[in-house]
């Protein structure tokens, strides 16, 4: 999680959305939700998390992991 929050502090000023899941599909990682939107407002992102994120320790769902840049858009 600390790789996200370095990212959004580096490059935030070129971030226009963050999405994530709460939760890594593939590792079990759970992610400091509000440490990571706070820090992507703060550098003036938007950020959207998955709606199921909390479901998915039982759907086991995959998720894909997006970061559109404002250059992107």
């Amino acid at each position: 999680m600390d790789e996200i929050v370095d990212v959004i502090r580096r490059e935030g000023e070129t971030i226009a959305v963050v999405l994530l899941p709460g939760v890594h599909y593939f590792t079990g990682q759970v992610f400091d939700m509000n440490r990571i939107t706070k820090v992507a407002h703060e550098h003036g992102c938007m950020v959207s998390w998955w709606k199921h994120a909390r479901s998915v320790y039982a759907a086991g769902i995959c998720v894909l992991i997006f970061c559109l840049t404002a250059g992107q858009i």
